[in-house]
């Protein structure tokens, strides 16, 4: 039994460490939020260098970049493939997809518009998906529209069109990217509240290697696995928690999938999901993680820097299609809507 003189001490040490962090919390909260607002008016390449050195715990070698995130960092920087936009583009992406692998791998589009007001919520069905198509990580799920507040999800959209996602990542892609809201089927794949994301890296138009994250609503977890599903000992910073999951039922179909989307960009990550019934596309960056995703062991992020070997490209001249794709960027138009 600890003695009384023994645990005062102990207390003690606890309370003046939680009143530290008690005073310091409102001072990091205003150093964090003088940090976003000073963002946009900082040039992007001590913002990025910045960014990535608090990540990785050191500067990035942009001259000679060796590892997945200085490549990344340097496509960031450096290059302005048109394709880079379309990409961002959550609708525009569309057409993308529909002409290299066909429309049935899209999910089922029910809305688009630029005024979140029309959204026509009374012919959706019980359960949706909104989301803007200018930004990443901005989403309202909708499982029962009877329960749902219209105004409040009506002023999140407006919120989401304000926002300049390229201001706060620099990715070049989301600069041109329209700002538009889609409302799309809700993907159930019968594993829990939110389905499991393949995260395919296609490197060459080759998958090399697939991050595969689960409960994202929830607690999340993940592992990343080689195309024959055999184990890779990486863990990525999505998650503390490592899950080994059976292979989906369509892994072959999702495999050539992604090779066909992926096989003149370098490198780009597909995002999959698959249900028993079919596959569905999610989305397709060409800069994940900003740069900022920390490997453990690290040594996996040199390793994964080295299956990309296409050069940066600086200002390709864009194809007929992407050309096209550019242009109906421009007028608010989309065949696959």
């Amino acid at each position: 039994m600890t003695s009384p003189t023994c645990a005062a001490p102990a207390r003690a040490g606890r309370l003046r460490t939680t009143s530290l962090a008690t005073l310091t919390r409102p001072v990091r909260a205003l150093r964090h939020a003088l940090a976003r607002a000073a963002a946009p008016w900082i040039p992007a390449p001590p913002l990025l260098a910045w960014r990535f050195r608090r990540a990785h715990g050191h500067l990035p070698n942009l001259l000679a970049p060796h590892t997945l995130n200085e490549k990344v960092l340097c496509r960031i920087l450096f290059e302005r493939d048109p394709r880079l936009t379309v990409m961002a583009d959550k609708l525009l992406v569309r057409d993308f997809v529909q002409d290299r692998v066909g429309g049935a791998i899209l999910p089922r589009l029910l809305w688009s518009g630029d005024d979140p007001a029309a959204i026509p919520f009374d012919s959706l069905p019980d359960r949706f998906v909104v989301k803007p198509t200018h930004g990443s990580g901005w989403v309202e799920v909708v499982r029962d529209s009877a329960s749902l507040e219209r105004e409040a999800l009506v002023a999140t959209c407006r919120r989401w069109l304000s926002q300049d996602y390229y201001a706060r990542t620099r990715e070049w892609g989301y600069k041109r990217a329209g700002r538009r809201i889609l409302v799309e089927e809700l993907i159930d794949d019968g594993t829990g509240s939110a389905p499991t994301d393949y995260k395919l890296f296609v490197f060459g138009g080759t998958t090399r290697f697939i991050l595969v994250t689960m409960g994202r609503f929830a607690e999340r977890a993940h592992v990343v696995v080689r195309p024959d599903w055999s184990l890779i000992d990486v863990t990525f910073d999505y998650s503390a928690l490592r899950r080994h999951v059976p292979p989906p039922p369509h892994l072959a179909e999702m495999i050539a999938a992604a090779d066909r989307l992926g096989r003149d960009l370098g490198f780009v990550r597909v995002d999959l999901y698959d249900t028993p019934d079919r596959l569905i596309f999610g989305e397709m960056t060409m800069t994940p993680g900003g740069s900022l995703d920390r490997l453990d062991p690290p040594a996996f992020d040199r390793s994964f820097g080295a299956l990309w070997t296409a050069p940066v490209l600086l200002h390709p001249a864009p194809s007929a299609k992407v050309a096209a794709l550019l242009a109906r960027a421009l007028t608010g138009q989309s065949r696959a809507a």
